[in-house]
């Protein structure tokens, strides 16, 4: 072969290798870009979720002890505990004036409960996705 062809070879090998690069970095950006729009979803939903939950505890369709018994079970981490004024795990402090919270049957209300709530319509829009 001669040199010019072998010249070319190698000039298009190094555009092969730097494209490729390229492709691989586009290929990155893609991932941390869903990424991040999948753990922004998350959060999104666990806002909507609590709101959701905090609304029921306001308009007592979920009991005010029930919600914080059901938080006594669920939060560890002692900044989180404190937030809802829970009190150390391991003294087990009243919560928030009640009782030492232990978890009983969290009951949302029913169609009986709350009036123009039909729990059927609400299942069937919530399978419609």
């Amino acid at each position: 072969m001669n040199q010019k062809r072998k010249d070319r070879i190698q000039a298009l090998a190094g555009k092969l290798k730097q494209l490729q690069a390229q492709e691989t970095k586009a290929e990155s950006r893609q991932r941390t870009k869903m990424a991040r729009k999948s753990r922004k979803d998350d959060l999104r939903r666990k806002i909507l979720a609590g709101a959701v939950v905090l609304t029921c505890v306001e308009d007592g369709r979920l009991s005010k002890k029930d919600f914080y018994a059901w938080l006594d079970l669920a939060l560890e981490n002692p900044e989180d505990r404190a937030l809802f004024d829970l009190g150390d795990r391991d003294g087990r402090l009243a919560v928030n004036g009640m009782p030492e919270a232990t978890m009983s049957a969290v009951r949302v209300a029913t169609d009986l409960e709350a009036p123009g709530h039909d729990p059927q319509s609400a299942r069937e829009g919530s399978q419609q996705v």
